[in-house]
């Protein structure tokens, strides 16, 4: 992805879902990459959502998406996509 050819699959990729991200872009990422695993007939990418708290998380149009994991609970990532809206540092914790 991105240009550069995977070491291994399923690649891994990472997104960090910030409140008031846009579930439009978090589709426009995510449905590609179901896409090719579909045709391919095999799986090239794997994805995990990732939220400050975990859990359910709200999207800027007020849609809630579960979350699988925590910052707290994912250590090093291989690829991480940040989806973010607008103003984004005023929906996280200074501490993460």
């Amino acid at each position: 992805m991105f240009g550069d050819r995977p070491v291994s699959f399923p690649q891994q990729i990472d997104f960090l879902l910030v409140p008031g991200f846009s579930l439009f872009g978090l589709t426009s990422m995510l449905d590609p990459l179901r896409h090719a695993n579909r045709t391919s007939e095999r799986e090239l990418y794997r994805w995990r959502l990732i939220s400050e708290q975990g859990g359910l998380i709200s999207s800027s149009d007020g849609i809630e998406i579960m979350s699988q994991h925590s910052l707290r609970d994912v250590g090093k990532v291989q690829m991480l996509i940040v989806c973010a809206g607008d103003n984004p540092e005023q929906n996280i914790t200074p501490d993460y």
